[in-house]
C-alpha cells in the first residue's frame, strides 16, 4: 500500500520531468548536442559550463537559476535515491532512510518541499530564459 511520502516521490519524479525537458531542450539550443537521457543535474552542468566558456551566452540571471537547478538536483537525488534502513518485510513502510551514508528525511512534507522548489524553478525558468537568453552570434 502506498504511503504519503510515496506519493510525493511521484509528485517529484513529474517535477524534474518537467525541469529536465526544459534544460535537455536549452542544451539542445546551446550546444546541438542530443541531450536525451541527461539528467536534471547534469544538463545544468552542461549548460553552466558552456557560460564558464563564453559568458555572453546566458545573462547572470539564467546563470544564476542553472546554479540553483544543481542544487535542487542534489536534493531530489537524495529523496528519489535513499535507501531505506529498516523497511517492514510485511507492509514495506520504512522510516530511516540513507543516501550516500548520511540519513535523508523522505518524510512526505520534506519531499513535497523539494518538489515545490522544483515547480518554482520551472516557472522561473520558463520566466527568465524566455525573456533573457541571449546567443550569441
Amino acid at each position: 500500500m502506498p504511503t504519503e511520502s510515496d506519493a510525493a516521490v511521484g509528485r517529484l519524479a513529474v517535477m524534474d520531468g518537467t525541469l529536465n525537458d526544459l534544460l535537455r531542450d536549452l542544451v539542445g539550443e546551446i550546444t546541438g548536442q542530443d541531450a536525451a537521457g541527461m539528467t536534471t543535474g547534469k544538463a545544468a552542468q552542461v549548460l553552466l559550463g558552456h557560460v564558464r566558456g563564453d559568458r555572453t551566452l546566458l545573462t547572470p540571471e539564467v546563470s544564476d537559476w542553472l546554479k540553483r537547478v544543481v542544487k535542487a538536483a542534489e536534493k531530489r537525488n537524495e529523496a528519489m535515491h535513499a535507501v531505506a534502513r529498516d523497511q517492514c518485510v510485511l507492509c514495506g513502510d520504512a522510516t530511516r532512510f540513507e543516501h550516500k551514508g548520511r540519513p535523508v528525511d523522505r518524510s512526505a512534507a520534506a519531499v513535497e518541499a523539494v518538489s515545490a522548489r522544483f515547480r518554482d524553478l520551472i516557472d522561473e525558468g520558463h520566466c527568465c530564459v524566455g525573456r533573457s537568453w541571449r546567443l550569441a552570434g
